[in-house]
């Protein structure tokens, strides 16, 4: 019988509870309890399914060591999990280049966490990508993971030392005192950036209708 492994398209990271798993070819995000990323790492392709029992079973409550067999099964079926050598040991990881548009996808979609795995495993390939280190540090702020967030933006920083926005962003991570304003350098660049969407911003997200109220005024008096 063939050994099970994860499947190298899954992007995996531990969390509190456990694993987070998301594998962007099925568009599908799992969260993996102790006892699941256990076997999850245990996966590797280089254990047989009795090894993997009897080095997760003891860590297990009494009488749950079915738990196993019953996650490598569910595992298989979800796609999380692969038969080493077997009929069903395709796939491929993801490139950098196309996980890149998958991040910006689910960023859009408020789909944060597996956002986060995506653009994770696009630094891991390419640990230059500045603008992957610059959405890793907005994603992680999204998440509350400061610290990560602050050393992503040091990252993006360092290859754009001009860019004021990060600057200043790094200043409201930090633990010092801030400064009584934003530097001149941050404000341009926030609204540099903020200039081509003003219009639409404004108008459909913000329903903002001030000239046209200003409009009805001035002709009620006219």
């Amino acid at each position: 019988m063939p050994n099970p492994r994860v499947s190298p398209v899954v992007l995996l990271s531990p969390v509190e509870e456990g694993y987070v798993a998301y594998d962007p070819a099925l568009d599908r995000l799992h969260q993996l309890n102790p006892t699941a990323a256990l076997i999850a790492e245990l996966c590797d392709g280089s254990r047989s399914v009795d090894e993997i029992r009897s080095l997760a079973g003891p860590l297990l409550p009494e009488g749950k060591a079915g738990e196993i067999d019953r996650w490598i099964d569910d595992g298989i079926r979800a796609g999380l999990l692969l038969w080493e050598g077997g009929a069903s040991a395709g796939g491929r990881a993801f490139s950098a280049s196309e996980l890149s548009p998958i991040t910006k996808r689910l960023k859009e979609n408020g789909e944060i966490l597996a956002a986060y795995l995506c653009v994770n495993a696009t630094i891991e390939q390419k640990p230059d990508d500045w603008l992957a280190w610059y959405d890793l540090g907005e994603i992680a702020q999204c998440l509350g993971r400061r610290e990560e967030a602050r050393a992503a933006y040091q990252k993006y920083l360092d290859a754009h030392p001009e860019d004021g926005e990060i600057e200043h962003l790094l200043i409201a991570l930090g633990d010092a005192a801030p400064p009584p304003r934003a530097s001149d350098r941050a404000i341009k660049k926030i609204y540099k950036n903020f200039a081509p969407s003003y219009e639409s911003r404004m108008l459909e997200d913000l329903k903002y209708v001030g000239p046209e109220r200003t409009l009805e005024a001035i002709t009620a008096v006219i």
